[in-house]
């Protein structure tokens, strides 16, 4: 709890909200505030004290709780008024008058716990127990007064207004509905990567960035007695030896703080040709397909360089791949060597790749860039002819019910969510099929309505109309257990039929960035996560990142799922990560709850719990979020 109120403290969005926040009292303009304080008070108060300008709006809350006080939740909500609060102290008083200065000569238990953040979470870590620890001695009745003074008056929504009945986030299918169109992409931001550490510019192109902090040098004299291939001024005497041919093993798992090896120290500097000899040389088989903490292997990070023509890419990739290197590896933003290749306008000949499927390397990547591959002209395939009724059993779901049938509706809209699932039955018979937005069987499986009371909720129909079939039926939501059982079944079928769980629409979003925003959390709470953690053992990247840089543990936040949240942090995912504007997880949870306060409890539960059991910080630097690192436990 310490933990996470500590990074409540440094939120600078939470406290300039708190400082902000008015609360009315039956004392105001009498010089009596009981949350700024006054000159008279009770002895017997919580704190004590005038606050001065200059103090933190956490420091309000040392000023006095009268028993006669009126307090206001706020301007758009019900007032609220507290009579006969309990005024006692434990078996030592610790009341106290202030100075002249304003300032209390000693503070109670509980004071320096108020000052140290803005306001308390209403996480399971808040209960009374949690209070009655920090007010030992003090009655139930008043460690419950205070429990819900500290609950309701230090939130930063209690000063917003108009707050409307809490609106449910709706998935759009034609649209970017996980993203927003004026979210900034790495097309406009030069975003770094461990693999950039491999280059002796990587002050000078990213030393302009916040994050870079403590600066590259710095970070090297705190991180005495690590490894390191590169430093400021060239490569470290360790990784020296290997580019004057001082010696030919090239095997050694020897690793920096970004799980980069030999290889990607010899691909991002050294000549051409030294990285070839230590390909041909065969002594790094054991090492070739290692990736960084970004997914990036030795190909992703090698230089760009003008001397290097269509032989030697071709020789390149021919040795590597006789070492069983892996051409269809993914970095973080879904890029392959291919697009790297691509990237820096070398010629991929098509038979250095004659045993591979092109539907498998003709993939897009975060930002929808496909391989270009010579004598190659890629044409989407064409998955014609009549659907089968009975596809892998899926027979009983096919169309929920005929009205939903695309040639038995006018509502576009309606007619969409059966597509949805006609996807869904296309998928099961072919793995590469993929809608004209580029979502594949799991997105649509992720998007579909499934249940006949949702459709008619989401799309605004009665569901007194007969069309929509037996009158249970229309009973039935998408966050039944009933509905969420089906979903988790068709996604065991995707699976098993071959569907890519990394697989990336046009909008660079994956199917598991689709299920953590999608999957509903307000009835049944098992299936979802197990919805979630079966995609990541089927090998989805958890740390996959889309245009924005985005997680799937970022759009849960944004989506505010807490379920979805924890699952992705026991499966692995960087509670570190940041967004192409450099936000990090509780800096996006700070924003959404000042710009949706609708769902102001939801967001308050996931930034709870990420601060806490999840160790997320306010504002992780470049280092933190890149470096290897333990998996957080997740009980």
């Amino acid at each position: 709890m310490g933990r996470r109120i500590t990074e409540l403290a440094n939120s600078p969005i939470q406290v300039r909200a708190a400082s902000e926040v008015h609360f009315p009292s039956a004392h105001e303009g009498q010089g009596h505030s009981p949350m700024c304080g006054g000159s008279d008070y009770h002895e017997s108060s919580v704190g004590a004290g005038s606050r001065p300008s200059s103090a933190s709006p956490s420091d309000a809350y040392s000023g006095s709780i009268h028993d006669s006080d009126v307090f206001m939740e706020s301007q758009a909500s019900r007032s609220c008024v507290l009579f006969d609060i309990p005024e006692e102290s434990p078996s030592q008083d610790w009341g106290c008058r202030s100075n002249s200065m304003g300032v209390c000569p000693r503070d109670g238990p509980f004071a320096k716990f108020l000052r140290a953040t803005t306001f308390m979470t209403e996480s399971s870590a808040n209960t009374t127990g949690t209070f009655r620890k920090h007010l030992a001695g003090y009655s139930e009745p008043y460690v419950k007064v205070v429990k819900r003074l500290v609950k309701r008056f230090t939130s930063p929504a209690a000063g917003l207004e108009n707050m409307t009945q809490e609106h449910n986030l709706r998935v759009a299918w034609n649209e970017d509905w996980i993203g927003g169109p004026e979210a900034t992409t790495v097309f406009d931001t030069d975003v770094p990567l461990p693999g950039h550490l491999l280059n002796v510019d990587f002050s000078a192109r990213f030393g302009h960035i916040p994050s870079i902090a403590p600066t590259w040098e710095d970070w090297l004299n705190q991180s005495q007695g690590t490894f390191h291939w590169m430093t400021p001024k060239g490569p470290s005497p360790g990784a020296y030896m290997y580019i004057s041919e001082q010696t030919s093993r090239h095997d050694e798992p020897l690793l920096d703080r970004h799980r980069h090896t030999v290889l990607h120290f010899l691909a991002a500097y050294a000549p051409f040709s030294i990285l070839y000899q230590a390909l041909a040389s065969g002594t790094v088989k054991d090492i070739v397909n290692y990736q960084n903490t970004a997914g990036q292997t030795f190909m992703h990070v090698i230089r760009d360089d003008a001397s290097v023509g269509p032989d030697q890419i071709e020789e390149l990739i021919r040795v590597a791949r006789a070492l069983s290197f892996n051409m269809l590896a993914r970095d973080c933003y879904g890029r392959s060597p291919l697009h790297v290749l691509t990237m820096m306008g070398k010629t991929i000949r098509l038979h250095s790749l004659h045993d591979l499927d092109p539907r498998e390397y003709l993939q897009r990547d975060a930002l929808g860039f496909i391989p270009i591959i010579d004598n190659l002209s890629p044409v989407r395939p064409y998955f014609g002819g009549d659907l089968s009724s009975d596809v892998l059993g899926l027979r009983h779901y096919a169309i929920p019910h005929p009205a939903l049938h695309p040639t038995l509706s006018n509502d576009p809209a309606v007619s969409q969510e059966s597509q949805l699932v006609q996807n869904i039955r296309v998928s099961m018979e072919n793995r590469f099929h993929e809608d004209d937005l580029g979502h594949n069987g799991l997105h649509c499986l992720a998007m579909a309505t499934l249940s006949l009371g949702s459709i008619a909720e989401k799309h605004g129909l009665d569901r007194a109309t007969e069309s929509l079939g037996p009158r249970e039926n229309r009973k039935v939501v998408d966050s039944s257990e009933q509905i969420m059982e089906l979903r988790l079944d068709l996604l065991k079928t995707l699976l098993a039929a071959g569907q890519d769980p990394n697989h990336r629409d046009v909008f660079g979003n994956t199917p598991l960035m689709a299920f953590a925003a999608a999957l509903p959390e307000e009835n049944e709470y098992k299936r979802g996560p197990l919805i979630l953690q079966l995609l990541i053992e089927a090998g989805a990247d958890v740390n996959a990142r889309n245009k924005r840089g985005e997680t799937a543990l970022h759009i849960a936040v944004r989506f505010h799922r807490k379920l979805a949240a924890r699952t992705l942090v026991k499966g692995g995912a960087n509670v570190d990560a940041r967004n192409c504007e450099f936000q990090s997880l509780l800096e996006v949870c700070d924003e959404k709850m000042q710009s949706e306060p609708q769902a102001y409890s939801k967001y308050l539960a996931c930034r709870a719990w990420l601060s806490g059991a999840a160790h997320a910080v306010q504002s992780p630097t470049f280092w933190q979020e890149w470096e290897v690192k333990n998996r957080v436990i997740v009980d």
